[in-house]
């Protein structure tokens, strides 16, 4: 770990040798598996070794081998949906106790990703909290969003069990929201798996049915995530870290966004997302069981994000609450 602290540091001092702004010290944003750094114009993002849950029960960053094997399919990956963004991956070389960006990424002692630093206020979650959207524009969001995964997913092949790919998301998502026990009691948190998997359970039919042809390779594309300038709609950051969480069902990708802006304005503000995600998949009806089941299970995953993103920031800690109370009122209809 002693190179991981040293790397770090130099990053907050501003003292990386190559980096595009010279002299700066940069803004600072710890998520459950990065560390960022917002420059003037750049950001870096540097995974974190010492996630001990994450490490443990969902993909081992500490594991030098797999951390830069995941690096690189991040990169790939964000640069497909957003080559605006995503400039670079760099390595990160250590000689003389002093930290330098390196072309080489075979004989680095860690990698970093570079981006370009966009604007806030394009951001969706910022969107949602301010209200400046109208129902066309969540149409679009919803429209273009489906339309670039089912491009990603041209000569793909996804292959599942859906029905068992559910009881696997229902294990990590009780072993990830004990991780919170500090804000979500473990009562509650039995309450809410319970109702989560007593739903798989009992429309056991219906994932059994959703056949392996229909399934996609999704990504992350929650608020966060997402961004909406002049009617386009992009994605940063959208690359999930395990294997197993991106072969899904096309409903699975859309109820990903479409749960945040029902938390965050409100479930009939979200509609316009679904007709948008309809106009690609006609065959897929709204079904009110389903919607609660989805907003429930991506509000616990929302809710973990705000609360470990909330230290010293009452913001965050307040959208959590958000998304904790709506949890709480779907969960009565579940």
């Amino acid at each position: 770990m002693d190179n991981y602290n040293q790397i770090i540091e130099a990053f907050k001092g501003g003292k990386v040798i190559g980096l595009s702004e010279v002299g700066q010290k940069p803004e600072y944003l710890q998520t459950e598996i990065s560390h960022i750094f917002l420059f003037s114009q750049t950001v870096y993002k540097f995974y974190r070794r010492d996630s001990k849950g994450f490490n443990e029960y969902f993909f081992d960053l500490n594991d030098n081998e797999k951390r830069k094997k995941f690096y690189q399919e991040e990169f790939t990956s964000n640069h497909y949906f957003n080559p605006e963004v995503y400039q670079k991956l760099s390595g990160l070389k250590i000689e003389d106790n002093k930290v330098s960006l390196v072309d080489n990424l075979s004989t680095a002692d860690d990698l970093v990703i570079q981006m370009k630093r966009i604007e806030a206020t394009n951001n969706l979650t910022h969107i949602l909290l301010n209200g400046n959207l109208n129902p066309d524009d969540y149409y679009q969001i919803g429209d273009q969003m489906t339309k670039a995964l089912i491009g990603f997913n041209k000569g793909k092949e996804a292959k599942g069990n859906y029905y068992e790919i559910m009881r696997y998301f229902m294990d990590d998502l009780e072993v990830y929201l004990r991780m919170y026990e500090k804000e979500i009691t473990r009562e509650e948190t039995d309450l809410i798996i319970a109702g989560l998997r007593n739903f798989v359970e009992n429309h056991k039919d219906y994932f059994v049915r959703i056949k392996e042809n229909s399934l996609i390779e999704t990504i992350d594309n929650h608020a966060d995530n997402t961004y909406y300038n002049n009617g386009r709609v992009s994605f940063i950051d959208a690359y999930l870290p395990k294997d197993s969480w991106r072969i899904v069902d096309p409903l699975y990708g859309v109820y990903r966004l479409l749960t945040d802006v029902a938390v965050l304005t409100s479930d009939e503000t979200a509609m316009p997302i679904f007709k948008g995600f309809q106009n690609n998949y006609p065959d897929y009806l709204f079904d009110s069981e389903l919607d609660v089941f989805y907003k429930i299970y991506f509000s616990c995953i929302r809710v973990g994000h705000f609360f470990t993103v909330a230290i010293d920031d009452t913001l965050n800690r307040d959208i959590a609450l958000r998304y904790l109370n709506f949890i709480r009122s779907k969960l009565k209809i579940l």
